[in-house]
């Protein structure tokens, strides 16, 4: 089978993924990889080759009709290396697609989730404190990352720098979560043109998914501790990403 075009959106978690999944699949010519919910992961098996591009299809892509972009969200993949090693040699490519939302926010936003899925049980700054700790000794046949790895996730050009490693530049795709969500900015336009699909085809105006958990509560001494963790890298994202960080906390 030929093989056809494909986008890899590969996080990060709570910063918007899943509201440009909805999107995209809305597009006539985006045809979205199933499940949504757990995502398909595929990518993070260990037995993967180019000789298995049509289990992919035939497992994630069932559905495939004359849709040109095929997507896939895992959010899990940005934190492994092996995936970006996989996903090169079955999909060289890929446009690999790196949403990015402010880390302090997006901190407060997955201990929330990590809290209201019954995953967590002590409150921010107590969660912070014992972060690597937790992620020395999570369990690993429960879930693809850490669940407690709340500050360290938001180290985003440690990421970047191990996908550069794999990827050209020009095939990842950095955009933030602020850009996305901001009404009359043309973020979501500009991303559809890169990946060459017709943003007139979805309607604007779409709404936040999964906005719950925003840092309104966060306490003081939290927000400060975050906000000097982050101000090196949100420094270097900036300047060596061109990415736009000037409304970030940190």
């Amino acid at each position: 089978m030929p093989m056809r075009d494909h986008a890899i959106i590969v996080g990060a978690q709570r910063s918007g993924t899943t509201f440009l999944y909805q999107a995209l699949d809305c597009h006539p010519d985006a045809c979205m990889a199933r499940p949504l919910r757990p995502e398909p992961k595929f990518f993070l098996r260990g037995d993967l080759g180019p000789e298995r591009y049509e289990e992919y299809l035939s497992i994630h892509f069932g559905h495939l009709g004359n849709e040109r972009l095929l997507v896939e969200k895992s959010t899990s993949y940005i934190e492994h290396e092996s995936s970006a090693v996989r996903i090169k040699a079955m999909l060289p490519q890929a446009c690999i697609i790196v949403i990015l939302r402010d880390p302090v926010q997006r901190a407060y936003s997955n201990w929330r989730f990590s809290r209201d899925n019954g995953i967590e049980d002590l409150d921010f700054a107590r969660a912070l404190d014992a972060e690597q700790d937790r992620c020395a000794r999570w369990d690993r046949d429960l879930y693809s990352v850490c669940p407690f790895a709340y500050a360290a996730r938001g180290d985003y050009v440690r990421h970047l720098e191990v996908w550069a490693r794999h990827f050209p530049r020009e095939q990842l795709l950095v955009v933030t979560s602020e850009a996305l969500f901001e009404q009359g900015t043309g973020a979501l336009a500009r991303l559809l043109a890169r990946l060459g699909l017709c943003p007139d085809a979805i309607e604007p105006g779409r709404s936040r998914i999964n906005a719950a958990g925003d840092a309104e509560g966060i306490d003081p001494e939290s927000l400060l501790r975050l906000s000097r963790r982050y101000r090196e890298s949100n420094r270097r994202l900036a300047d060596e990403w061109q990415v736009d960080t000037s409304s970030w906390t940190g």
